[in-house]
């Protein structure tokens, strides 16, 4: 299996895991916790609010493969020394 495909995979299962759980979801949900794993902000459910990670780690998969695309097909977009 290649490292795309179970990248994919595994952001399909990351969007599809959040679409599963949201009409379970309560009134509110925390938005962070402290050092002992108490919830200390609570905000209330909204799509943003539940899908905002898991839309951020699709945009920067897609970025990275963009950047892999272009430094592969020009390399002088890489610094990198003695390339």
């Amino acid at each position: 299996m290649s490292a795309r495909l179970l990248n994919l995979l595994l952001l399909a299962a990351l969007l599809g895991g959040s679409a599963a759980a949201w009409p379970h979801l309560p009134e509110r949900i925390p938005a962070h916790f402290d050092l002992s794993g108490t919830p200390d902000r609570w905000v209330e459910t909204s799509w943003l609010s539940w899908f905002a990670l898991p839309l951020i780690a699709v945009g920067l998969n897609a970025l990275l493969y963009a950047a892999a695309v272009l430094s592969t097909r020009d390399p002088r977009r890489i610094n990198m020394p003695g390339k």
